[in-house]
């Protein structure tokens, strides 16, 4: 129950994201947003950091390896969110669509890179037919009727 709880929080808090995005750049660039986002995220996980964590296990857990990997993810979130704005900068973008594409998309990646870097498997007959809903699903969002 705590994990379908936790779930549901991710699932509401990454759907009200998009949202706050799209308005923010009604008064800022794409550019902008990003600065003012890692801005505030300084802030946010400064306060974290020193109330709730404790920095001496940081020094003491440190290694390059697991440092590369948080890098690596912080520069594709980076990019990612970089990209998206670009994606929703227009008036008339569709952030809800766009969106909903876009996490669609990204449990195929997922899954894929697992199996590559982790091998999990992949190839169960429920995980096959998850990726053809997932990419029947992205066929409907973006489907537009000319009618």
């Amino acid at each position: 129950m705590e994990i379908a709880i936790l779930l549901l929080t991710v699932g509401v808090l990454w759907g009200i994201g998009p949202v706050l995005d799209k308005y923010s750049l009604r008064y800022f660039s794409s550019e902008n947003v990003i600065f003012l986002r890692i801005l505030s995220a300084i802030v946010m996980i400064s306060i974290f950091f020193f109330t709730v964590s404790n920095p001496r296990n940081i020094i003491r857990e440190f290694d390059w390896r697991g440092m590369a990997a948080v890098a690596g993810s912080a520069l594709v979130g980076f990019s990612g969110v970089y990209v998206f704005l670009r994606l929703i900068n227009a008036p008339d973008a569709p952030v809800a669509k766009y969106y909903a594409i876009a996490l669609a998309i990204s449990p195929v990646i997922t899954a894929i890179l697992a199996y590559v870097f982790f091998s999990e498997p992949i190839l169960k007959p429920i995980k096959i037919i998850g990726i053809f809903l997932i990419a029947g699903g992205i066929y409907l969002l973006s489907y537009q009727s000319h009618a």
